[in-house]
This record gives structure tokens, C-alpha cells and sequence, in this order.
């Protein structure tokens, strides 16, 4: 038996790199969080979900920024669940969840490619760190070796329509995105 993972390619988490000093609110909303704002400080939302109602499971992140060698960010996944009015399908109320919160480190080993979707004026990081939840869990993935090469963590999206990527440059990096897959 052959057993395969239906997997997606890398595409940018955002279309601008997010350049807040901080992480923006999630707090629940009638609004339908939707699409990529286009802007540095905007949300920027992946839908999971297939039109058949099923979603992927997994997601696989690559974050990059703009800094110096070991220039620090941060992100933080975000899921997004639809609340069931009743009978209706539509739904009428979407709530966040935390999914994980990582520490990244910069590495100027690790540049992207010239005319390239990460532009070599962009950096990879070599070091994660899982900041939340506090202990390891099953759900989250991290490797990172702090040895310039590229790292990345794969998490759990735990049943989630949507996810969202929000990043903190912390007042360190110039501003920060991701590569994401889906699987």
C-alpha cells in the first residue's frame, strides 16, 4: 500500500511583508475574516477548507524577514471557526483561536533569490523557538538548528476554516513574512 500526503507548494503567508511593532487584536466578529489586505499592517487570511467541506490538516511555515543577521520577530497562527446559526449554514459569528506563537531568528546565511518570491534582500530564519503553547505538544513540529540553514515548524490546524498569520517585528526586524504549505 502506497500512502501518499496531498501537499501544496510554498506561497507567501502575505502579499507585503507586516511591519507592526506588535501583534494586532483577534477578538470574535460577524464579519467573515477573508483574503490578504495587500497592506503592511493588515490581515492576511488562507482558507483550509476545500469546497467539498473537508480541509488540510496540516500547515508548514518558513518564516522570513528583513534585519540583520540575527535580527529577531515574531509570529503568531491564528485559526478561524465558523459558529452554526442554528440551522442556517451560513454562519453568523467567526472566532479566533491561538494556535501557536513562534520566536524567529534571522540568519543573513539564509538569503532569498534574486528575482525570486522571497527577494534576496530577504532572509530566512535558522533559529524557532516555540513560545506558545509553553510545553511541546504533538500538534506542533519544530525544526530549527540555528545552524544557517533554513528552519520551520508544522502544526496542527486543529479542524480550523481559516488561518492567519500575524507577525511582531518586536521594534527588531524591519519588517516579516512566511512561505506556507498546506498538507
Amino acid at each position: 500500500m502506497l500512502l501518499e500526503t496531498l501537499a501544496g507548494r510554498l506561497q507567501k503567508a502575505r502579499s507585503v511583508n507586516q511591519t507592526s511593532a506588535a501583534f494586532v487584536s483577534k477578538v470574535p466578529t460577524l464579519t467573515e475574516p477573508v483574503g490578504d489586505a495587500g497592506t503592511a499592517t493588515g490581515a492576511s487570511v488562507i482558507d483550509m477548507a476545500h469546497d467539498s467541506g473537508s480541509s488540510q490538516n496540516l500547515v508548514k511555515i518558513k518564516p522570513y524577514g528583513v534585519g540583520a543577521n540575527n535580527t529577531t520577530f515574531s509570529v503568531r497562527v491564528i485559526g478561524w471557526s465558523a459558529v452554526a446559526n442554528g440551522g442556517n449554514v451560513i454562519p453568523n459569528e467567526w472566532i479566533p483561536e491561538l494556535l501557536g506563537e513562534f520566536a524567529c531568528t534571522i540568519s543573513s546565511s539564509c538569503p532569498g533569490v534574486s528575482g525570486g518570491v522571497v527577494a534576496a534582500t530577504e532572509f530566512f530564519v535558522d533559529t524557532i523557538t516555540q513560545t506558545y503553547p509553553a510545553s511541546a505538544t504533538s500538534s506542533i513540529e519544530v525544526v530549527s538548528n540555528a545552524a544557517d540553514l533554513v528552519a520551520h515548524a508544522v502544526l496542527d490546524v486543529k479542524g480550523n476554516e481559516k488561518i492567519e498569520l500575524s507577525f511582531s517585528t518586536g521594534s527588531s526586524a524591519t519588517s516579516c513574512n512566511a512561505l506556507i504549505s498546506r498538507y
